[in-house]
């Protein structure tokens, strides 16, 4: 697997995105954190909370070798309840 990052900074969005760590709605006008790059030959654009991209380097040290799967991200590590609109 070969990940190349081309950009990493702080942005406001535009429109409204999702967050890839907990796949939650981040708003329009938002200051967020993007990263650019290409995964494999594929070109990605990912859009994070702040508090999630903290959330989500700190954990891949310790607990993950990869991208959790949202829900356990949300629940786990943010500790965001579980809800059926949450799913």
């Amino acid at each position: 697997m070969t990940t190349q990052c081309l950009s990493h900074k702080w942005v406001r969005t535009r429109k409204e995105h999702r967050c890839v760590a907990c796949e939650l709605r981040i708003r329009k006008g938002a200051r967020v954190i993007k990263n650019v790059g290409v995964f494999e030959g594929e070109f990605y654009s990912h859009y994070y909370h702040p508090v999630c991209y903290d959330a989500l380097t700190e954990c891949l040290d310790d607990m993950y070798d990869e991208l959790p799967y949202a829900p356990e991200f949300r629940q786990d590590v943010l500790g965001i309840p579980l809800l059926k609109g949450n799913l």
